[in-house]
This record gives C-alpha cells, structure tokens and sequence, in this order.
C-alpha cells in the first residue's frame, strides 16, 4: 500500500488530480468528493499537507488495509495520515482519509493505525 502511497503523491497534482482520482480513490471517496467543485477537488490532494516523510506502517487483511505514514510540514510541525485502503481491481485504492495534525511528535504512531476502518469493512 506505501507503494501505492507514494505514486499517488508523486503523480498527483492539482492539474491532473480530476482525470486521475479513480485511479487512486475508491468510488466511495470519489463519491463524496464533486469533482466539479474545485474546493473539494483539493481534499483529494491532502499529501499537500506533508512535505517530509518520517516513517510509515501497514497493516493488510485480505482485500483491505491500512497504512499510516508520519511526517512534516512545510513548517515542521508533525503531520500523520491515517489511510484505509481497498483492493478492488488488481489495485490499492484510498478508502478512507484522516489528516491529523499534531502538538508533538508524541503524538505519531509507531504502527498501522485503522481498527475502525477494518472493522466497518469486515463487517458489511
């Protein structure tokens, strides 16, 4: 999933994030997200809000998972992304989105950090 992480934040940008979206979020982000509206289209560029990776962990259960990545600001102050993803079409789709920003780097976590996304996915 990091893989899949990183070609995201590598490729993605503000020009192309319209024509490639499906290519990288589910139908259930895509669905929340009107790709008409240009403020919401910059939700689906939350990687924008780090400029410097840390560390990242991940955690795969059959066709979903889960991958926190830590990191910086522009402002090094601490940034987390807590991400669900899906596999659906021989692919990693993001499922699910939390941005945090932190006080400390106290507040990183050292592993894969979505229980309650893999729980709700598990369960319907």
């Amino acid at each position: 999933m990091y893989d899949a992480y990183q070609i995201y934040a590598n490729s993605v940008d503000s020009d192309n994030v319209r024509q490639q979206a499906a290519d990288f979020f589910s139908e259930k982000v895509i669905g929340t997200v009107p790709l008409a509206a240009d403020a919401s289209v910059e939700q689906l560029l939350f990687r924008n809000y780090m400029a410097d990776i840390r560390d990242h962990y991940e955690t795969v259960q059959k066709q979903y998972g889960c991958l926190t990545v830590n990191g910086y600001d522009d402002d090094k102050q601490p940034v987390q992304f807590n991400l669900g993803y899906r596999y659906q079409s021989e692919r990693w789709l993001i499922d699910d989105i939390h941005v945090l920003l932190l006080d400390s780097e106290e507040g990183f976590d050292n592993n894969s950090y979505c229980a309650e996304y893999l729980r709700s996915t598990t369960d319907s």
